[in-house]
Order: structure tokens, then sequence, then C-alpha cells
């Protein structure tokens, strides 16, 4: 990816992000056999600095791990991880495959309907033999016209979670139906407990919800299948296919176990103090505290009304492919090295390390052959109902572009502020919307938006919006060494590529995500420089991460003149130096109103006068 500098005629910071170094090495050096059958390359440190760095995207994903054992298999081999902490990774990734703008090693959450683009992008992975490593369940289901472009490594079985030991000092036994459940639901409530929390962070996840307790209700069988291929084509309505099935729902939200919280952390927080029986959504956690001294954590099923159809679903957590460009002249040296990890990626050791998450147990399924799921595993209990084919597949592809406005309808009526029949009309409409006209389109970008590009753009848009005079806008950038998790997520989270910029895109990139508002501070020009020169320490563990100074063309900046700042990043301690002011104008909406009125299709075209 190429850097651009962010001019600000005052403070400029520039942050490249740079994913290629110096040109191909040709030195050839000893082989001898190694962990998993694959070769340790020795005599390869002088060559080290001569091979272009393979790159890979973090989004969300700690690769450290994986990449201390490619070094120690191949310590000629550059890795370089491009930073990526927005708030939309799943459309990012999509964009990344519809553009090709890409990094060496392509990973994603999903498999993408624009089935066009894998052979225009990716290379075909099917004529290397690591592939023949794969599960061929797994690896069947990722083929397209007898070839491969993607390989799946673990995959996350979601369902509901439960205190087990809260269970355990209670007597009480866990429902394995819904019916179950409906008479253990009082039973909790009067021994003083909480019944469930949930996580509602995110618009997808109320369309996901939905999604999965019809699993286990209609959309695995037959006719559900059938409905939801008609419904994508135009040829069924929500309201026709779904509305039986709210019925069941409703007796979801009428017993507690789906209740909304505006908060993001909250619901996690408040299970995690141990005093609430379920949880439902992405917890990601198996004992309330992170030193494994608290409460055990063990999953559950979405549960069918009498038990029948209880189902796991399943998410890929990471598919791996080489970008196409790697075949071209010139990239001999980058290509040999991209088949290297990908050849230690398809290992019991690397798929391991890939597999690792934060302090957790893995709780998730290797695609490998031949994988036996440890005993250490939450989902370990489950093992036969798993292979039995209890597990639907998540359901994205083909409604992304219906899953936010249909999430954000569902948790309407998970608070009661609208009825099951609006939930249904709103996908329906939503679906007309897109067959008609399309998704709405807020600019036609024709040159890549960098990072940069887009701070100079968020900073102007905001201060716009909230009357401010300048902002500070903090980026992410990739620290050996540091977790994803210990990333800048608070800045911009990545580029805008060449491609019509929807709802969808503009999340990926703003600050604000979905729904945060504009909030501005002040200080004066001597504080302001003091901290463009420190940074911002998202975390308090002294990794900072550089801020860029947005202003107006011609802006200058006194030192004993106070100014009101907008902050993308701010840490409690300078944010207690100054009141905070809530303009109450939501990020995403002020952005496209601006881009309603502005045409902004390359960066030229973002100029604060």
């Amino acid at each position: 990816m190429r850097a651009k500098k962010l001019i600000s005629l005052l403070l400029a910071v520039v942050m490249v992000l740079s994913i290629t170094a110096c040109g191909n090495s040709g030195v050839a050096a000893e082989a001898t056999e190694g962990a998993d059958g694959v070769e340790n390359v020795s005599g390869a440190d002088s060559a080290k600095a001569e091979h272009e760095p393979i790159t890979i995207m973090s989004a969300n994903k700690d690769y450290s791990g994986f990449i201390e054992y490619v070094k120690s298999v191949y310590p000629e081999i550059n890795m370089e991880v491009v930073p990526y902490r927005g708030g939309n990774a799943t459309q990012y990734m999509y964009d990344q495959l519809y553009t090709g703008y890409m990094p060496d090693i392509y990973s994603t959450t999903q498999m993408f309907t624009c089935y066009d683009k894998y052979p225009e992008h990716l290379i075909d992975l099917s004529k290397y033999d690591f592939t023949s490593k794969y599960n061929e369940a797994r690896i069947s289901q990722y083929e397209l016209d007898g070839k491969c472009y993607l390989l799946p490594t673990d995959y996350d079985v979601i369902g509901l979670a439960y205190n087990a030991s809260l269970f355990e000092r209670e007597g009480w036994e866990v429902p394995s139906s819904f019916e179950e459940l409906e008479k253990l639901a009082p039973v909790i409530k009067e021994a003083g407990y909480d019944l469930a929390d949930c996580a509602t962070h995110l618009p997808g996840f109320g369309f996901q919800y939905m999604c999965n307790i019809a699993d286990t209700k209609f959309l695995r069988s037959i006719e559900g299948i059938k409905w939801q291929r008609d419904f994508l084509a135009g040829n069924a309505t929500a309201v026709e296919g779904l509305k039986n099935t709210f019925d069941y729902i409703q007796r979801w939200v009428d017993i507690g176990m789906l209740e909304y919280s505006s908060d993001d952390q909250a619901p996690n927080e408040h299970f995690k103090e141990g005093n609430t029986a379920f949880f439902v959504g992405d917890l990601y956690a198996w004992n309330t505290k992170e030193d494994g001294t608290g409460d055990v954590i063990k999953p559950l099923p979405y549960l069918s009304e009498d038990g029948t159809q209880n189902m796991f679903i399943s998410n890929t957590v990471r598919s791996y492919g080489l970008n196409k460009k790697l075949e071209e002249p010139g990239n001999e040296q980058k290509l040999e090295d991209a088949l290297k990890v990908m050849e230690l990626l398809s290992t019991d050791e690397g798929m391991t390390r890939i597999m690792e998450r934060y302090e957790s147990p893995s709780a998730k399924i290797c695609s490998l052959k031949g994988w036996e799921m440890p005993e250490t595993s939450p989902h370990y209990d489950y093992k036969e109902f798993i292979a039995e084919g209890h597990v639907a597949p998540l359901i994205y592809a083909g409604w992304e572009n219906i899953m936010v406005d249909a999430g954000n309808a569902f948790f309407a009526y998970m608070s009661g502020e609208c009825t099951a029949m609006d939930v249904l009309k709103t996908i329906d409409e939503r679906q007309t919307e897109n067959l008609l006209s399309g998704v709405k389109v807020y600019a036609t970008v024709e040159e890549t938006l960098e990072v940069e590009d887009l701070a100079k753009l968020t900073g102007m848009v905001f201060c716009e919006a909230a009357g401010a005079d300048l902002a500070l806008i903090s980026m992410n950038e990739w620290k050996e060494g540091v977790s994803s998790r210990d990333e800048n997520a608070d800045g911009i989270g990545g580029a805008m590529m060449p491609l019509d910029m929807t709802e969808m895109d503009i999340v990926c990139w703003l600050p604000t995500g979905w729904y945060g508002t504009i909030q501005t501070y002040s200080f004066t020009g001597a504080r302001i420089k003091e901290l463009v020169q420190t940074g911002y320490d998202p975390n308090g563990n002294g990794n900072t991460y550089p801020y860029v100074l947005v202003a107006p063309e011609g802006f200058e900046l006194d030192d004993d003149t106070e100014y009101t700042v907008y902050f993308a990043g701010i840490t409690e301690d300078v944010a207690a130096e100054s009141t905070m002011n809530d303009s109450e104008i939501v990020g995403l909406t002020a952005m496209e109103a601006y881009l309603d009125r502005v045409d902004i299709s390359k960066p030229a075209d973002i100029i604060w006068k």
C-alpha cells in the first residue's frame, strides 16, 4: 500500500504503511528437515534483509505466534502485518477482494458471492500440495469451477453461553430445549439472579440472533433453504417466510433472553460478575476472570422448542488466499516465500498458532484432516453432537446490504419499540430498494483514499459539523510483538478503495462507527502541540500511536489561544483536562451529509479552506 502525506501547514505527522521492502534475493541456502516435515533453512540470515516482506492484515487477529513459527523455520522470510482496527472488518475484506487492493496473504471471514473476483485477484491454490492437507468436506465448500482460491483454517462454533458454576451452585439442570428454558427462567429470577445478558454493540448481531433462532425452527428446513434462495432473488418476502417463526422468537423476548443494551461493554462486564445465567452473543471467554479463577462458562446450542433441532452456528474465523499479483514478473521470490508461509499455515503447528486467541482456551475447530478436538475445548462435551451435523452455517453472504437495517429493527423489536411485523416489513423494504435501485452510493472513488487522506476528510467534516477549530486524528500502525487487541481502534480504520462508497464502506474506516457522536474538547495551542508530539496511548501501556493534526489551509496555531478540538482517540487523563462537549451529532450522519453535497473521488478533492 502506498502512503501519502497528510498536509497540515503547521504540524504534520506522516505515517508510512509500507508493505514492500527491498528487491528479490535469489540467494541459495542449505536446507534441513524440521518439524511437520517442513524444511529449516540455515545460512539465510544474510539474505533475510533482501527478501521483500510478505504482508498480511491483522483485523483483530494476533499473528505474533504464527510469525515466530515462520521465522523459526524460514529465518530468511520477512513478514509484516498491515494493521486494521476498523468497525466493519468483513466489509473491508470484501472490498479488498473486489478491488484487488489487498496484502500478499489475503484473509477473510466470509466466502463472498462476487465469484468473478476470485480468479481475477487470487491464485488458484488447488495445484499446491498443501491444499490436500485440508478436510475434503471443508474444501468442497470453497471450490469454484474445480479450483480453490481460499483455504479455511479455524472456525467458531457459535451458540449461547451459560455460567456452569452458577448452575452447579444452585443445582439447576441445564436446559436441553426451549420448553425447559421457559420453565427454568422464573426459577432463576426468583433466586435473585438475572436470566441473560445480550451483546448488542453491532447491528449485525440483531440480524444474527433472529437468524440463529430461526435456524432451529424454519431456516434449516428444506422449505427454509428454498425461501432464502427465493427471497434473495426477489421471488419471496420476509413477511411470508418468517411470520410464523417470529411467534417463537417472541417467546425468547418474553422470558427475557433477548434484551437490548446501548452500552457496548456493559453486557459482557455484567455477565462476568457471575450473577447472570446465560449470555447471548460474542463473548469469547470461558471463565468470568482472566486468570481462570472465576466461574466456569460453558457453551450451549441455540435451543429448539422440543430440543430435537438444537443448533450451533458455524462461522469460519479466517480463510486465507494469495494475492494474484504475486504471480507477476519480478515477484518470483515473494511468491516462493508466500507459498512457504501457506505451507506452514497448513501444518498442525501453524494451524495451532493461527487459532490462538488471547488467553482463552481454544473454542475453535480446525479444518485440517485428522484433527481431534482437545479435551480442553469448551465444546468437547458436544464433540459428537457437532460431528453429527447439528451445525448451521452463519447467514451472511447475500444479506450484506440488508442485515444492518434488519439488525437495527430487531434491536428496536427487542426493546419493545416496534413489532415483529415492523421488522419483517423493514427487511422486505430494504430488499426491494436493493433490487430496484441498488444500495445508496455516497461517492465513486477513483483513486484510493489512504488512511492519511481519510484522517484529513474526517477531521474536516467533523469539525465543520460540530463547530470545532481543528482535529487530532490518531493513527493505527503495526508494532511487532504488540497484540492486535492492543492496537489503536480509535482512529481511522483503513483505506477507502476505488469503488462505489456505500454506508457499509464508510463504517469500515470512520472513527465513530455506526452510532458514535462527535465530541469536542478545549485546549490551548501549546497543549495541542504537546499532544501531537507525545501521541495517543489507548491502553495505557506505553504503546503510543501518532496523531495527525487536521486544520484549514493557512491555519496558524497560537500557543496561548484556546481551540475547540475533535479527537479521534483521547485518553482519560487528557480528557480530564477539559470539559467534553457532546454535539449529539452522529459521526456517520455528518459524513453522509457531507458526501451528499461534496464530490470526493480522489485525495485532491479533500480541501479544507
